[in-house]
């Protein structure tokens, strides 16, 4: 929580604001990327597209405008991850494909 979040190409895409871990497993599912866009939303990138560097930064594999474009919530309404639908809708908006949703899910 706190790390710098960029692209590869090190452009500043947010702060991770939280860790959203698998109700199941307790393994991480996803981070909740605070960004500098105006509209004071969270958005959730799942963590198979997240690299942590040796700096502590965290490098998303995304562009800023798909960040931007991600599903939005604000801080005192969190989307229920446990939910199948906003599961699928955050993973197919990054473009991961119906075969690998559920194997990165559970």
């Amino acid at each position: 929580v706190g790390a710098c979040c960029t692209t590869a190409a090190c452009e500043v895409l947010g702060t991770i604001s939280d860790v959203v871990f698998t109700s199941d497993h307790g393994r991480i599912a996803y981070v909740i990327v605070d960004t500098p866009a105006d509209d004071a939303k969270l958005r959730t990138v799942p963590w198979s597209l997240c690299k942590l560097t040796k700096s502590g930064d965290c490098v998303i594999a995304c562009d800023a405008a798909t960040l931007n474009d991600a599903p939005a919530f604000s801080d005192k309404e969190w989307p229920n991850f446990d939910d199948e639908k906003c599961k699928l809708a955050i993973f197919k908006h990054f473009g991961i494909k119906d075969e690998q949703i559920h194997s990165r899910i559970r």
